[in-house]
């Protein structure tokens, strides 16, 4: 189960809003805030964009410990 938070900070850390980081990896701003907010989880493929928009692997995401912005 992908952690909304973890994504959040990334995306925060790198000053992107959710439109704009919803547009660079292909889904909406309304789907990059449910993911945050644990409402809903990323497919794989989207999960896949995210880790390679963060230079990461899904396995980071997926992982419980903390990772920071590269």
């Amino acid at each position: 189960m992908i952690n909304g938070n973890k994504i959040r900070n990334l995306r925060e850390a790198q000053n992107l809003t959710t439109d704009e980081f919803g547009e660079a990896v292909g889904i909406s701003k309304t789907m990059v805030s449910f993911i945050e907010r644990g409402f809903k989880q990323p497919s794989l493929p989207v999960l896949g964009r995210i880790a390679s928009y963060f230079k990461c692997t899904v396995d980071e995401l997926l992982c419980e410990s903390s990772m920071q912005p590269k």
